[in-house]
């Protein structure tokens, strides 16, 4: 879990404080590759070697204590290093901060950084948290202007919904057909109704990237069909190549197809020039691996 910038930063905290227990997780941090049995142990005797006189009820009770210190110093660093790199994160939870004070300058300033940064890192969990805070400020006011621009937030936050709802259906989809590459007999009495509701959805009004999600799950889910999963396969790529917007969850997703589409050719026994095909597929696009 500790990276080293974890550690310098838990490193720098030992050496700055006089507190004893701080000793201890020094040396408990810089221990490497050790099991959870060897560190109960180790705690056990640090904690025997900086408080020799207690006795054994003492001496569990301190041992736990400090085992909490421990995990409270880690999770801070944990956190403090996470806000650090997430900038939407930080700014959401300064406005939730400042809104308690009642100070709504401050709440809107940091509303709107947290959606200006979500918007360019895709974070959309933000971008709600953040419209939801701005429409709040500007609903409170009371003003025409104000009241207004509430009603324009309110648009904008419908459509991230709407957004957030689509990928996340798509996202659903995408999990049980990755279930069923791995173990296929735990979702086949469901294949077909899961198959029709795919469909259903794609019939419906469905975001281009969301809509080559769920033809990628329909290939999965057929891979053992020929005919289907070459279709699905061809339509998710298809529309992947049309859409214009080319983000990290396109390249994500484009990655995840070229390779599970060879993955599953050559596992069904497609011909040699068909898979040298999707080979040079993949090298032509963008660097990555994964499957799933």
């Amino acid at each position: 879990v500790l990276t080293v910038s974890h550690v310098k930063l838990l490193d720098y905290r030992c050496l700055s404080s006089a507190d004893k227990r701080y000793g201890i997780l020094k040396l408990i941090i810089h221990k490497k590759g050790i099991g959870l049995e060897e560190l109960n142990q180790l705690l056990d005797e640090e904690v025997k070697k900086v408080w020799p006189k207690s006795d054994a009820k003492e001496h569990n009770l301190k041992v736990r204590r400090i085992a909490d210190f421990f995990i409270e110093q880690i999770e801070k660093v944990l956190l403090e290093s996470h806000l650090e790199k997430n900038s939407s994160a930080k700014n959401v939870l300064l406005a939730e901060i400042v809104e308690k004070r009642g100070n709504v300058n401050l709440l809107d300033r940091y509303y709107d950084k947290a959606y200006k940064t979500s918007k360019e890192d895709e974070e959309t969990f933000y971008q709600l948290m953040s419209l939801k805070g701005k429409i709040r400020v500007n609903y409170t006011s009371q003003l025409d202007k104000d009241l207004e621009k509430a009603l324009q937030l309110n648009e904008e936050f419908l459509k991230v919904l709407e957004y957030t709802t689509n990928r996340k259906k798509a996202e659903y989809y995408n999990n049980i057909s990755n279930i069923y590459l791995e173990k296929n007999s735990i979702v086949r009495d469901r294949k077909k109704e899961i198959n029709d509701e795919i469909l259903e959805i794609l019939n419906g009004e469905v975001y281009p990237i969301n809509k080559v999600w769920l033809y990628f799950s329909l290939a999965k889910l057929n891979y053992d069909d020929d005919k289907l999963r070459n279709d699905y396969f061809q339509k998710a790529k298809d529309l992947l190549s049309n859409i214009e917007e080319k983000n990290s969850d396109y390249h994500a997703l484009e990655v995840r197809i070229r390779f599970l589409e060879l993955r599953l050719s050559f596992f069904t026994g497609k011909d040699l020039p068909t898979l040298l095909h999707l080979s040079e597929e993949i090298i032509q696009s963008r660097d990555g691996y994964s499957i799933i």
